[in-house]
């Protein structure tokens, strides 16, 4: 019975385990970085719940002003594969000159897939 406590914590541990590896990268930085590969996906409507699960983290941006101004980028992991996706906003009517929002591991702008917050364009893993 112990052993089957143990290894059902252990599981549930492990998936909950994340090691961020963004964590005070730039934009800038993983755009130019040889260990990533990022794609611009076009223009995307404003991810507002993904937006206002990190409020907290972020700050508040003007909906109005930035309903229209958020693009999609897919930053693929060379090493590993793994894919993430940036929700920000780049527009500077919008953010003045700085991009704000959201990185998710994998394609889906979905709250519990946020692994960090994008502030004045340097990345913060939650």
């Amino acid at each position: 019975m112990k052993s089957i406590v143990l290894l059902t914590l252990v599981l549930v541990g492990s998936q909950n385990t994340y090691a961020c590896i963004f964590d005070g990268l730039s934009l800038t930085y993983v755009a130019d970085s040889p260990d990533f590969k990022v794609e611009e996906l076009g223009k995307v409507k404003f991810p507002g719940k993904l937006l206002l699960s990190q409020l907290d983290q972020i700050g508040e941006l003007p909906a109005k002003e930035c309903s229209l101004s958020f693009i999609a980028e897919r930053i693929t992991e060379k090493a590993t594969g793994q894919v993430y996706t940036a929700f920000h906003s780049n527009d500077d009517e919008c953010d003045g000159g700085n991009s704000y929002g959201v990185l998710v591991k994998g394609t889906e702008p979905r709250p519990e897939n946020a692994v960090a917050t994008i502030q004045d364009s340097d990345l913060w893993c939650l």
